[in-house]
């Protein structure tokens, strides 16, 4: 369907054609041993350790700096030089007075550029919380927001200007929003939690992942690329102190099956593998990956999909193929031989099981919860119309179900 594709695609600055780059927060994960301290202080984990435990290479990493502070520019090019871009997550944390077109400003465009590696700027991101500094004035946070842009539009070409809320509250999300020429690409931070705020009256664990990016990919996904600027799930909170293994398996699996089933405008996807128990000033949630089996095998399948990018896109590289993009099955839609078919359905409680059927004849029920996706040989049904028909089962009741009119043909020999 390359026509189709090509909706998807709006040519924004290192904007995929195809697939969702996947990236991560690595650099507070101690089990990491391999770090780099850049000048600053600043301690950063190499992704080479990381990338063997989830056993993929990764196509962007991403650290926080405090607006004001020296780049890592040693940091930025080595990670630019392994074809990486690289996500640097920039805060005003003494408020938005501090930012302002002057020698500061301009000198960091102009290292970025220096360093030649491609980089996202997520620019005073979750501005809509108010945990942050600088929230609470929409109009000046515009401002603040377009002069960044300005500057690095006029001064570093090899910046991508990232505008990212938080998903909650949804309601002052769109009066921060800085205006399309200012903008890049639209993110969204976005965390599945057991209990909000560690507070055993506020319980999160039945809000669906997919359920924080809604707001923000119907507000702007016609228009801009949308990256999960942040994204983690807890596995270990303070609050129960017991593991809740099988909660992070479900979430993780959710999205990452849903992303390009449901949310083809997501391009890019940042992990948050980071242990907060190690912090003393935050000390709520384990989300890091490599720290539990069972939700690092869950990670590692569900990122192995090569929808999934491990580099930059670059469709005119030599020998250059598209990842697998799922696409909807249209009525009148031809199928002949060996079919893919997989499907997406929301369920709070669990991971449903997913039935495919043509004519009343079962193709294929998966085999374990969350089991999306088969491979089916439609050559043995009768040519000619037919209906295929999908169902989500849960607990033994049926959850949702969906059928399209199909026509089943012979591949040519």
């Amino acid at each position: 369907m390359p026509d189709e594709l090509k909706r998807n695609d709006t040519r924004a600055k290192f904007e995929p054609p195809y697939g969702c780059y996947l990236g991560a927060y690595i650099d507070s994960d101690r089990t990491l041993k391999r770090t780099f301290a850049d000048q600053s202080g600043r301690v950063h984990r190499y992704p080479e350790e990381f990338e063997a435990a989830a056993g993929k290479a990764h196509a962007s990493y991403f650290f926080y700096m405090g607006y004001g502070g020296k780049l890592s520019c040693e940091w930025v090019r080595q990670l630019g030089t392994q074809g990486r871009i690289v996500h640097i997550a920039l805060e005003p944390n003494r408020g938005l007075g501090e930012v302002k077109e002057d020698r500061y400003l301009r000198n960091l465009a102009d290292d970025l550029r220096m360093t030649g590696a491609p980089v996202f700027l997520r620019f005073a991101s979750e501005m809509n919380g108010d945990w942050v500094p600088y929230s609470g004035n929409p109009t000046e946070y515009r401002q603040k927001f377009r002069l960044v842009s300005k500057v690095m539009h006029e001064r570093a070409p090899n910046v991508a200007m990232v505008w990212c809320p938080y998903a909650t509250p949804a309601s002052t999300i769109p009066v921060y929003y800085p205006g399309d020429d200012a903008v890049d690409w639209i993110g969204v931070n976005m965390y599945n939690v057991t209990y909000f705020n560690q507070n055993v009256n506020t319980p999160g664990w039945r809000v669906f992942p997919t359920d924080m990016l809604d707001f923000v990919y119907r507000a702007y996904s016609s228009r801009k690329p949308i990256m999960i600027g942040e994204y983690g799930v807890t596995h270990y909170s303070a609050l129960e102190r017991t593991p809740q293994t099988d909660y992070a398996v479900r979430c993780i699996k959710a999205l990452y099956m849903a992303l390009p089933r449901k949310y083809p405008r997501v391009k890019a996807i940042h992990y948050f593998d980071g242990n907060n128990l190690d912090l003393p000033q935050v000390m709520n949630n384990n989300y890091a990956v490599t720290q539990n089996a069972s939700v690092l095998g869950t990670y590692k399948a569900v990122t192995a999909q090569s929808y999934f990018l491990r580099q930059i896109a670059s469709p005119s590289a030599l020998g250059y193929r598209p990842p697998l993009s799922p696409m909807p099955v249209r009525e009148g839609e031809v199928l002949a031989g060996m079919v893919h078919l997989s499907a997406f359905a929301r369920c709070e409680d669990g991971m449903p099981r997913i039935k495919f059927s043509i004519n009343g004849k079962v193709l294929n029920i998966g085999d374990a919860a969350g089991d999306w996706q088969c491979l089916a040989n439609v050559s043995n049904q009768p040519v000619g119309p037919a209906t295929l028909r999908v169902e989500a089962w849960t607990g033994g009741k049926l959850l949702c179900a969906r059928s399209v009119k199909v026509r089943i043909a012979r591949i040519a020999s």
